[in-house]
């Protein structure tokens, strides 16, 4: 079981889901069920793209996410991964006017807040854009793999483009994957360039 934490502590260990929290008799798992129930949230969203992506990649899941690393991935051989979400539903479960786009969260609109860095500022070796293709509020699951479709872009690639990428720019760029071809178009798509910083 453990010890009790109190939500202020910073811990560098994953947290067990029926640790106890507070002294009331919270746990891990009513904070998680409270915080990340609704699958239409986009924070939500982009935490479960994280997650998948780390799970294909094989990174080390017993780091916990941060939300100030300068990347959002590190697989086992180094790779640094940015992962950026959309869906085809917004936060209303409405379908997204327009087309779908991945793009800066930080001073965009308030439906899409993860941060992304395109355009010059690239800095992880390799992107995936990860889009989740429900097309009805009531079908959304965002721990189907199935539901998801990724696509793979270097820095050097991602560095061209504008601080906005639309869906039909990405699938020009890279195709469609699903789940399990993600780990190895991650590898493939590791440059020289990429190679060489590390």
């Amino acid at each position: 079981m453990g010890s009790t934490r109190t939500l202020l502590d910073r811990s560098t260990d994953v947290l067990d889901a029926d640790e106890q929290l507070t002294p009331a008799g919270d746990r891990v798992r009513d904070v998680w069920a409270w915080a990340f129930s609704d699958n239409l949230d986009p924070t939500v969203r982009a935490v479960v793209a994280e997650y998948l992506v780390a799970r294909a990649v094989g990174a080390d899941l017993s780091r916990p996410r941060r939300d100030s690393d300068s990347w959002d991935v590190v697989t086992p051989d180094g790779t640094t991964v940015e992962v950026v979400s959309a869906a085809r539903l917004d936060a209303g479960g409405r379908p997204r006017a327009g087309t779908v786009t991945w793009g800066r969260g930080r001073g965009g609109r308030a439906e899409e807040p993860q941060r992304s860095d395109f355009g010059a500022a690239a800095r992880a070796d390799v992107y995936v854009l990860c889009l989740q293709t429900a097309t009805h509020r009531e079908a959304v699951d965002l721990a189907d793999r199935g539901q998801w479709q990724f696509h793979v872009l270097a820095r050097e690639e991602v560095r061209h483009l504008g601080a906005t990428i639309g869906l039909r720019t990405v699938e020009d760029r890279a195709p469609a994957l699903a789940w399990d071809g993600l780990a190895d178009a991650v590898r493939r798509a590791v440059t020289p360039a990429a190679r060489a910083r590390r």
